[in-house]
């Protein structure tokens, strides 16, 4: 492979900058939907799990200490 020449270097950096520039807006997207993903799919899990503990706690399978207990678990995240 060749050498490039400093004016070749030159005309050449806008596109290289902006194929940089490019590259790393799509890569920030991919990033973002992944973690909204996440995010997402967290949500659901944490709604489920506390569906199921209100209806232990209905079927009186829990106290409502137990419950309390619980319920900060699946909210704190913990």
């Amino acid at each position: 492979m060749g050498s490039l020449t400093a004016e070749q270097v030159n005309e050449q950096a806008p596109m290289v900058a902006s194929q940089v520039l490019n590259d790393s807006v799509i890569a920030a997207a991919r990033c973002e939907q992944v973690t909204q993903g996440f995010g997402q799919r967290a949500a659901a899990d944490s709604t489920a799990q506390l569906a199921q503990l209100a209806q232990l706690h209905a079927a009186g399978a829990l106290t409502d200490e137990e419950f309390a207990a619980q319920k900060a678990n699946i909210i704190g995240g913990r």
